[in-house]
């Protein structure tokens, strides 16, 4: 978490809503960079569930995300 305090890029973590601890990660990084964006999705298990099962959502925040940056 120290390292994302002090990066200024721009920052999107995504999470698996059951794959603890990372959505509580993702809002401490959060706590420290109130810029970051933090995606969890729901309903998913684990990293390989983000793509297997959320990969159309995740693709969606993805390119959000990129889109913003431009």
């Amino acid at each position: 978490i120290g390292g994302a305090a002090v990066s200024t890029a721009p920052l999107l973590l995504i999470a698996a809503e059951g794959d603890v601890p990372y959505p509580a990660d993702a809002e401490a990084i959060r706590a420290v960079r109130p810029d970051a964006e933090v995606m969890i999705l729901t309903g998913s298990r684990h990293g390989t569930d983000l793509f297997i099962d959320h990969g159309e959502a995740l693709e969606a925040a993805l390119l959000e995300f990129l889109a913003s940056q431009s």
